[in-house]
């Protein structure tokens, strides 16, 4: 087995990468790295379905729990982490499997970026802060003639931090070979099912104590940017609590939130995506399972 083999799985939320990583890294002697940009905070565990308990005590895993909710964390700082990670874990013998949909973290670790040291320039956020989404789209094709900051053009935030780099003259995000020898998995699930499995588990959530949850984390000292307040789930059930609109309006608000976000998690993990291999896990079935497993079993 080569000491440099890593695996990634990958797919939309409610798929069911967790639970078949850890199936893997049963079988291989493995380790599992988080991928999952909201799983890293305390104290948000109903809402981020992270892995429980007895889950956790079964398989090692990494980066979870690593932040308070009061913190902010950035793909810098978890390409710094994750990378040391995964070397320790190749150290230790084992196989490190990378699980999360949280593109940019995946494809970051996998195309070995190096990221651009641009400091924040905050005046010019706040000025960028007031205009239109037309209007920012504008500003970057201004400052970015030729595409050298790829973005989600829907996303204010990303573009002004676009705007923000071209500005002060960056040269971007640079992409260098896999150091490692990876093999990336990928879960697709039909659209009606997972539409149907997002809607039961935001009720399996609201079951488990997701609002008490909520209300625990705002008897913290949060500040007005703390992550909570945009995490999916977490900012409907507030606006319900201060009284916005009434409850079943926020879990219905919070399944298309999350149906939202399988559509831009299906724009970084594209089904004709070569590098990834794909199984149909709409019905999870056994078969397809020992499918997985061969293909992993083949790689190592």
């Amino acid at each position: 087995m080569s000491n440099k083999k890593v695996l990634f799985i990958v797919g939309p939320t409610a798929a069911g990468k967790s639970n078949l990583a850890i199936n893997i890294a049963l079988r291989v002697n493995g380790e599992i790295v988080n991928a999952d940009s909201r799983l890293v905070y305390k104290n948000m565990d109903i809402g981020t379905s992270k892995p429980t308990p007895k889950q956790l005590s079964q398989i090692p895993h990494h980066l979870i729990d690593i932040k308070s909710p009061t913190e902010q964390y950035n793909l810098s700082e978890y390409l710094t982490t994750a990378n040391k990670t995964i070397s320790n874990i190749l150290k230790k013998g084992k196989v490190p499997i990378i699980v999360g949909g949280t593109g940019q973290y995946i494809w970051a670790l996998y195309e070995g970026w190096e990221l651009d040291d641009t400091a924040p320039d905050y005046d010019l956020r706040e000025s960028l802060s007031k205009l239109t989404l037309d209007d920012l789209n504008k500003q970057l094709e201004h400052f970015d003639p030729n595409s050298l900051f790829p973005v989600d053009r829907k996303n204010k935030r990303r573009i002004i931090r676009a705007i923000e780099k071209a500005k002060h003259g960056s040269v971007g995000d640079k992409k260098s070979l896999p150091i490692w020898d990876p093999l990336i998995i990928g879960l697709h699930v039909e659209r009606p099912t997972l539409h149907k499995k997002i809607a039961t588990r935001t009720e399996q959530m609201m079951k488990m104590g997701f609002l008490d949850e909520v209300k625990t984390l705002l008897n913290f000292d949060l500040p007005p940017n703390a992550p909570v307040f945009t995490c999916i789930g977490y900012k409907e059930l507030i606006a319900f609590i201060n009284k916005e609109y009434d409850l079943n309006e926020a879990i219905k608000l919070t399944t298309i939130s999350t149906n939202r976000l399988v559509r831009h998690q299906n724009n970084w993990f594209k089904q004709e995506d070569e590098r990834i291999v794909w199984f149909n896990y709409s019905n999870n079935s056994i078969e397809t399972q020992k499918q997985v497993m061969t293909k992993v079993w083949s790689f190592l």
